[in-house]
Formats: structure tokens, sequence, C-alpha cells
């Protein structure tokens, strides 16, 4: 079943109350633009982003019927305010982009619903997907290696924290950090034959996005361990994949609805606080999907859902959407070099305006300020 789109034009990605001082008509404006070429193929290097984590990040989105509450169909079809609607064609079809490419497993394709736990679901990738997309002009490919019940303090232990994954069995320490370095490597070195339209000018290893925790929650002695092993995982999996500098995003595991922050969301906070963890800072990035990230909030109830699962957010497909699209635009703001494209306006009548911004490590050498295409100040 199709979806019954608004007629609404394209909006702005992020959700964000009026109350936050962000230019979010520059933003809005920009996105527009951007949206318009999304069927654009983009150009080499390919820009390759690594989603990995266990089952959250495998996707139980539902996509499907348009009538529950929660669905993807659902979202899409009931969207007053026109921001959903980059998710399909002005008939109502599912977009496939043809700019990002998505590999997981054995599929692989342009990017649209379904690359989640089966072809009826959907991850994080979606948002997180059309929101890079829409921001690089060269190509996207993301690799998706995430599998369902694993643990960060065993299946994904990496090296530092005494894994020798090279020669770790299934249930083994460290076996499934090294399945995320074989996804990387099977895609990168059959980029032509998984993508025809491969040009074969090379690739980048843009970003990380890291989803993970359910197993490691419940787990006490995991708990304990989870900073030490995410800061070990960060450094490792940087030097396996050789981006020593590649950004790095987490989305918190903050899935049940209560206000209260588990030990294991602490210490992902803890990645990108600079006075625990000094060398992440301006590299790592979290999103607090308890406290919410920019106006935009996670957690669904049931009565809002396709299924009562907390541990799976719901199933909820907006949830899973907007963790994507969080994802995506704290991992734009750790790019070094890149234009910004978020600024925040701050200031009183009489007093001045101060406007700041995210820039990767970049310092700005120069900035113009216009009005209506007249330059105020440079």
């Amino acid at each position: 079943m199709k979806p019954v789109p608004s007629k609404k034009p394209f909006a702005s990605f992020l959700s964000r109350p009026a109350a936050t001082p962000v230019l979010s008509a520059l933003v809005a404006s920009f996105l527009t633009v951007a949206g318009a070429l999304a069927q654009q193929a983009g150009k080499s290097p390919v820009k390759i982003f690594v989603l990995a984590g266990q089952s959250n990040m495998v996707g139980q989105g539902s996509v499907s019927p348009v009538t529950t509450p929660g669905t993807l169909e659902s979202i899409v079809a009931n969207d007053p305010g026109g921001e959903r609607q980059f998710l399909v064609d002005g008939g109502g079809d599912w977009i496939v982009r043809d700019d990002v490419w998505i590999s997981f497993g054995n599929k692989r394709g342009g990017l649209t619903k379904g690359y989640g736990s089966a072809s009826t679901t959907m991850g994080p990738e979606l948002g997180f997907g059309h929101l890079i997309g829409d921001l690089y002009e060269e190509q996207v490919l993301i690799i998706k290696a995430a599998w369902g019940g694993k643990s960060l303090g065993n299946d994904f232990l990496p090296p530092s924290s005494g894994s020798n994954p090279a020669t770790a069995a299934d249930k083994e320490p460290g076996h499934y950090y090294q399945r995320v370095l074989d996804a990387v490597s099977a895609a990168t070195s059959n980029l032509a034959t998984y993508f025809p339209d491969y040009d074969g000018n090379g690739y980048e290893i843009a970003g990380f996005f890291w989803h993970q925790g359910w197993n490691d929650r419940i787990n006490e002695t995991f708990s304990a361990a989870y900073e030490t092993n995410m800061a070990n995982f960060i450094r490792d999996m940087r030097g396996d994949l050789g981006a020593p500098d590649m950004p790095f995003v987490i989305a918190t595991t903050g899935m049940d609805g209560s206000p209260t922050y588990r030990e294991i969301e602490l210490a992902q906070l803890a990645m990108a606080n600079p006075a625990t963890h000094p060398e992440f800072d301006g590299n790592v990035a979290v999103v607090d999907t308890r406290g919410g990230y920019e106006g935009m909030s996670f957690w669904r109830q049931p009565y809002q859902s396709p299924k009562e699962e907390g541990y799976h957010w719901n199933k909820n497909a907006e949830t899973y959407l907007n963790i994507g699209l969080a994802g995506a635009d704290a991992m734009s703001l750790l790019a070094p070099g890149r234009c910004p494209y978020r600024l925040r306006a701050v200031g009183a009548p009489g007093g001045g305006v101060t406007l700041s911004w995210q820039n990767g490590t970049e310092t700005p050498t120069s900035v113009r300020i216009l009005r209506d295409g007249i330059e105020l100040v440079a």
C-alpha cells in the first residue's frame, strides 16, 4: 500500500520549537534546494558511512499498514507540516536515491525503505541517508554492520579491551568487531560489482554511527565496563579502518520513556565530554535519545506505535527516522572543512546579534553578512 502523501512542500528535516534560537528558515531553504537534487548521482570520491550496532541499528521500525499509528506509511500520510514528504515522490511512491547507496548483508542498492530487519521494516539508515545525501555533493555509501542481541562487553569487544577479533568465533569476545571490519572490506573491495554506477575514483571513510547497548544495559558487568570499552572501540576502529580522524556519532540507549538515565547512557554521553575524554573533543558527538536533540524527541508511547516492545522503541518508524536524522546532523557538524549550514543567532533589541556555528575543527577566515543581497558587514 502506498502512503497517501500530504501536498505540503518539502520542509526542514529537523523539527525545532520556535523558542530555539536557530535560523531554521535558512536550514529549510538549504534543504529545499538540496532535496530537489536528491535523484542526481554524486561524484567521487565516494563518502562511506558505517552504521553499526545491534537490533535497533538493524532496524525494527514498521513500514505498514497506513492505518496503524507509528508506521512509516502512517507518519507520511499524517504529516500536516510536510516534514516527512522527502520520503516519497509526487505520486506517493517511496523515493529510491541514486546518490545514496546502501549495503547491508546481501542486500544493496539505492537508499529507500525496507533496509531494516526485513523488507517490511526500516532503521536509522533511512533518515541518516536522506540528510547526509543532501548535505554532500559526493556519492554516499552507507555500510550497515549490525546484528541483533550483541554486546559491546563481549561480541563487539575491541582489541584494546583484550579481545583478538581476527581469530574469534561466534559468541567469542570480539567476533562481531571483526565482522564490522569484514563488512566494510567486502563493500569497498567490490564497489564496481555491487554498484555498477561507481566511476572507480576512490572512496573515503567519512564517518561511523553507533546505536547499540541493550545487551550491555541488562548486564551489570558490561554496563560498568562500557565507558572504557566504548573509548577503546572508537580508537581501535579508527585505526583498523585507516581513518584516524573519522567522525564518530553515538545514539544513546535511551528507550523506555523514563526520565532516569542508566549507567550505560552516562557512559555513552561521556564520550563527548571533553573533561573526561579530551581526545574526542570535536570529533565524537552523542545524540541523547532520552533528553532529546535540537528539539527532536524519540520515545513514542505504545498507543502511538505498532507494538508494545520497549527494547525496540515500540517498533515506531518515526523514532528510527528521527534517530537517523539526528545522527546525520551530528555527523555533519563534526566534518572538518565543511561550510556551516546551521547557524544560531542570539541577541536582544538594541544589544546586537551574536552568530555562532559549528564547522568541524576549521576556523573561518572571513565572514560576510548580507541582508536581501546587500552586504552589511564583512
